[in-house]
């Protein structure tokens, strides 16, 4: 169960930020929220890309965390490509928390530092009571 609860909130927390990302690619004007915050107001084309590219991946991470609650609309793909885009999630979560933590923008890192902090946490759950024991 709470596996399942942990898988769905970190799912959320996935779509959340990939909702952001998707603004920014409509031209929101929240440039200092990301991307290191060099920018002010709304991103550059090359930036919209990168949001672009984040909100996809972002939305796929959110499936294959729950997918490996099996759950969610990913979770009949074979295991192996299960375990290996939930371990991507992973690693995005803990680069996330690295970067966020890092960056110069103080907005950047007071919006997003305690949210990676927070999916690592619930991507962790996952990963740890799912693991498969032979």
């Amino acid at each position: 169960m709470a596996t399942r609860v942990a898988a769905w909130v970190a799912a959320a927390l996935f779509f959340v930020v990939a909702a952001f990302q998707a603004a920014l690619v409509f031209g929101a004007p929240w440039g200092e929220y990301t991307q290191g915050g060099g920018t002010s107001g709304a991103l550059a084309a090359s930036g919209r890309v990168l949001a672009a590219i984040s909100c996809v991946l972002l939305i796929v991470m959110a499936g294959a965390i729950l997918a490996r609650a099996r759950e969610g609309p990913l979770r009949r793909l074979p295991a192996r490509v299960v375990t290996v885009l939930a371990w991507v999630a992973m690693v995005y979560a803990v680069v996330a928390v690295v970067l966020n933590i890092m960056t110069r923008s103080t907005a950047e890192r007071a919006l997003w530092a305690p949210v990676s902090i927070v999916l690592l946490l619930l991507v962790a759950i996952v990963m740890v009571t799912t693991r498969r024991t032979s």
